[in-house]
């Protein structure tokens, strides 16, 4: 879920939208699961977002 995968304090990015399947959720739940083929939309800098990329990519399993 997104409170595992702790994006803000792993990456300093904050996640504000997610869209699946044409559709859009601003302001996602915490209890919300990202999947393969959803389109994030992101703020930060672009360290921050390099990194939210790069936790993204790996899944919240490699926990810092």
């Amino acid at each position: 879920s997104l409170v595992d995968a702790d994006l803000r304090r792993r990456s300093g990015a904050t996640l504000v939208a997610f869209t699946r399947d044409g559709a859009t959720a601003v302001h996602p739940s915490p209890d919300d699961v990202l999947q393969a083929g959803d389109v994030v939309t992101l703020v930060g800098t672009e360290p921050q977002l390099s990194a939210a990329r790069a936790l993204i990519a790996t899944g919240p399993a490699a926990r810092a």
